[in-house]
């Protein structure tokens, strides 16, 4: 699963993923984004358009008021073999990411790492979103991270990964034209970005805690 990133330089999201209106004045990063937390989403309706989003889906098969956790996770393979869950690729979208974190069983504790592409400062996770409205009737926007079989370089430090959609084929992602086999076609891929791993500090840990030193390497 994915169960943190970071987003820590919100004002190259515009140029980056060439956006056409943005629903909020300021696009605010952090370097620890947890489940529950705002953060922004890139999707396309006849614009791109980058907008503020809670991560947590609130799946359709869901009762209102139910206690069951928002999903913060989708896997690949159950959007794609699952017809009941065929309808959340209708709202697809991307979210933009330095890096995310995972954790690795080392000497009897959870070791976190951060992941990073040493090729691109900013990434971008498949996303399902979904928009609803909250208990005082504004627009809220909430998303899920595709996550999917790791690639060789992840699978040494974690049996899954968030879905990193390659550069060449964001448009497409987004693309309402895009018809299910070819969403299919780029879900079955295995994501190839230039990924590095650093070890860093048990710190962020907490959610609480958000600040450039999360991301620094520790020994």
């Amino acid at each position: 699963m994915c169960g943190r990133f970071a987003l820590y330089t919100p004002e190259k999201i515009a140029l980056r993923f060439v956006v056409q209106q943005i629903f909020t004045e300021e696009m605010k990063g952090s370097y620890n984004i947890a489940p529950g937390q705002y953060s922004t989403i890139i999707l396309e309706n006849r614009k791109r358009i980058a907008a503020p989003a809670l991560w947590g889906l609130q799946p359709p098969w869901l009762k209102s008021g139910s206690q069951k956790k928002a999903l913060i996770n989708l896997r690949s393979e159950s959007l794609l073999m699952k017809k009941g869950m065929r309808t959340l690729l209708r709202h697809r979208c991307l979210i933009p990411a330095n890096g995310f974190y995972e954790w690795m069983q080392q000497k009897g504790e959870k070791q976190p790492y951060y992941f990073f592409d040493r090729d691109n400062d900013l990434i971008a996770f498949a996303g399902i979103y979904q928009l609803l409205e909250d208990n005082e009737g504004n627009n809220l926007f909430r998303y899920a991270i595709i996550t999917t079989e790791p690639n060789p370089f992840m699978k040494r430090y974690h049996h899954r990964m968030p879905f990193i959609v390659s550069r060449s084929e964001e448009a497409s992602w987004m693309s309402s034209n895009l018809s299910y086999e070819e969403q299919r076609t780029i879900l079955q891929q295995v994501p190839q970005s230039a990924l590095e791993a650093r070890q860093v500090s048990r710190t962020v840990n907490s959610p609480r805690n958000d600040s450039p030193s999360l991301i620094h390497p520790v020994s």
